[in-house]
């Protein structure tokens, strides 16, 4: 019985090289190219958008086309994002495949946009909804007889500019001998083509050397494409909790040196922005008014 079963292994492994000798063979590729795994970008999901970076996770899919199990050691990949290069990393971790199976992992990606302000402002001019990411993989594998080979994928992605915000004015809207009320008013600014909407409205105020100021906004904001729209943030201070330096300010109408951060979720259509988490930010120097 055990002859028969190692005679019937040997058969099934003799049936899988001569199937993919086959293979390449009919599409005239290369060993290499034929012992390969098709590569396709399943999905990028956008984590977190700041006014320098975005951060993203692409879902990179592997079909094992042939009848044998394939393992692939590390993967090293250069991004390209409308054929400027980005950045570059590896997946160190092994992957096995099964014979006509499908795996899929997971690689970070990093667009830095200060870095590339330029192509973005261009893509933005050009009224680009979307641009191309290219990944230019080697994949290294014992099985392969050069011991690595080159696998190039594509994907269009959507085109997320960072929303911007202003700070118009900075009011007072009650005072007393105790306490102040400040109304900090803010335009929002959507330079994409499409709308967006956003929840969890979330906002840090730092006032001159001041304590954080942290709160929230209920409810949901939306800004239309290529518009803007406007936010108040009422802000409480007692005299006994701030500096008497950053009262005289608020009495006297001084100007003062401000920091904000928005952090929200926005609410779109767009399925790989719908986890992420975008962070606005905005600093400067702004005169207190009366009411």
């Amino acid at each position: 019985m055990k002859k028969y079963l190692a005679i019937l292994i040997i058969l099934l492994l003799i049936g899988g090289i001569i199937y993919t000798l086959t293979h390449f063979y009919k599409k005239n590729e290369s060993i290499e190219e034929a012992a390969l795994p098709s590569i396709t970008i399943a999905k990028v999901d956008l984590i977190k958008l700041t006014s320098e970076r975005a951060d993203l996770l692409a879902h990179i899919q592997l079909v094992n086309n042939v009848p044998i199990g394939i393992s692939i050691d590390s993967i090293t990949y250069v991004i390209f994002v409308e054929n400027e290069k980005i950045g570059k990393s590896s997946y160190a971790e092994p992957i096995n495949i099964d014979a006509n199976d499908t795996s899929t992992i997971t690689i970070p990606l990093s667009i830095n946009y200060k870095e590339r302000i330029e192509l973005f402002e261009r893509l933005r001019k050009e009224g680009r909804d979307s641009s191309m990411l290219k990944i230019d993989a080697i994949l290294y594998s014992s099985l392969i007889p050069k011991g690595s080979a080159k696998i190039k994928i594509e994907k269009k992605i959507p085109l997320i500019l960072i929303p911007k915000i202003e700070v118009k004015k900075f009011k007072i809207e009650k005072l007393t001998t105790s306490e102040t009320e400040l109304g900090i008013d803010l335009l929002v600014l959507n330079n994409n083509t499409t709308q967006f909407s956003f929840s969890n409205f979330k906002y840090r105020i730092k006032i001159e050397d001041e304590k954080e100021i942290l709160g929230e906004i209920p409810g949901t904001i939306q800004i239309k494409p290529n518009d803007s729209t406007s936010v108040h943030i009422p802000v409480q201070l007692s005299f006994k909790q701030i500096s008497r330096t950053l009262a005289d300010y608020i009495k006297k109408g001084k100007k003062m040196k401000y920091d904000i951060t928005i952090t929200t979720k926005p609410q779109t259509d767009i399925h790989s922005l719908k986890d992420s988490e975008l962070m606005i930010h905005s600093n400067g120097e702004i005169g207190m008014l009366e009411n």
